[in-house]
């Protein structure tokens, strides 16, 4: 795991399946979030080069930052986002209740469920 980031110690073995659905499955959801916004920047006219370089490096530049920064992740989107501008217009969209943060519980709770099942 320390391949793709930090190892946490969970004071209950419980806790090793909410860990499953923040940390070990959550790989695959950033490489998720890569390939839709390389499939955004394609149908709004970029060659799909261009696409997967702007895709790929504001991901890592934005892990970076979460990484080397002690900011809340929230400080760090405000900071980042205009006022009435593009940023802004474009998270309206997503944190709106039934897109972006009721799919991210929904998705870490069937991961949950999931691991619980595998336990049995």
């Amino acid at each position: 795991m320390e391949q793709v980031g930090d190892v946490v110690i969970v004071p209950h073995e419980d806790d090793l399946r909410s860990v499953i659905a923040v940390s070990g499955s959550s790989p695959a959801y950033v490489f998720l979030l890569a390939e839709l916004l390389e499939k955004a920047g394609t149908e709004l006219g970029l060659d799909q080069n261009a696409s997967r370089k702007l895709a790929r490096s504001v991901i890592y530049g934005a892990g970076k930052m979460l990484h080397d920064l002690d900011d809340d992740a929230s400080v760090l989107r405000n900071n980042v986002t205009s006022p009435n501008g593009t940023t802004a217009a474009a998270l309206k969209v997503l944190m709106t209740e039934e897109n972006w943060p009721q799919s991210v519980r929904k998705a870490s709770q069937e991961a949950v469920r999931r691991a619980k099942e595998l336990d049995d």
